[in-house]
């Protein structure tokens, strides 16, 4: 099994890859302790995930920065591999 997780603000994402079926999960953290856990479609996961980093990095100029560098595609890089 392979598993990602990534916390953001009170919330924590984990996405797990086990044989071939992938399964998500949204969890709410408060002082380190999970409150709530739910199961989420992948496309909600992304889409919540999403939406939270574009709050959170809208906070800082730095983490704006950081998550356009992230997710920027370089569309002279996307001709060079098609």
């Amino acid at each position: 099994m392979r598993q990602v997780s990534v916390a953001v603000g009170d919330s924590r994402y984990e996405l797990m890859h086990d044989d071939g079926a992938i399964s998500t999960r949204r969890s709410s953290v408060v002082r380190g302790i999970s409150l709530k856990s739910e199961e989420l479609g992948l496309d909600e996961w992304i889409d919540s995930l999403a939406a939270q980093m574009v709050a959170e990095a809208g906070r800082s100029e730095r983490g704006r920065l950081a998550l356009e560098k992230l997710v920027s595609v370089d569309p002279k890089a996307e001709r060079e591999v098609s």
